[in-house]
């Protein structure tokens, strides 16, 4: 097996297999490590819990921060306390997410 451009690591019969294909190009073009870190949005409420949740709204991840929705001033304030417990929950729950900072708006 070979491991660099046309590759035959996920070659099947003599085709490539497309989810290998897909793959490759998703790493080569950096796109990998950024649906990775998504999925520190889709877990938000887990992560957070549902009472957090319902007032809360994971947006995005940029520069290794992930962006919260909060409907209330006085939530954000409360939110900057537990910083530190949910972006530990993420760190070890989603460490290949690479989450570094939460920033709550």
């Amino acid at each position: 097996m070979t491991t660099g451009k046309g590759s035959s690591k996920h070659k099947i019969g003599g085709f490539f297999a497309l989810g290998g294909l897909i793959e490759n190009e998703l790493v080569r073009s950096g796109l990998s490590e950024k649906l990775t870190a998504q999925k520190a949005v889709l877990e938000w409420e887990r992560i957070a819990g549902k009472r957090l949740a319902k007032h809360t709204q994971a947006v995005k991840i940029q520069d290794k921060r992930l962006h919260v929705k909060v409907d209330s001033p006085v939530l954000r304030n409360e939110l900057t306390f537990l910083k530190p417990e949910l972006l530990a929950k993420i760190q070890s729950e989603l460490p290949e997410c690479g989450i570094e900072d939460i920033f709550f708006r």
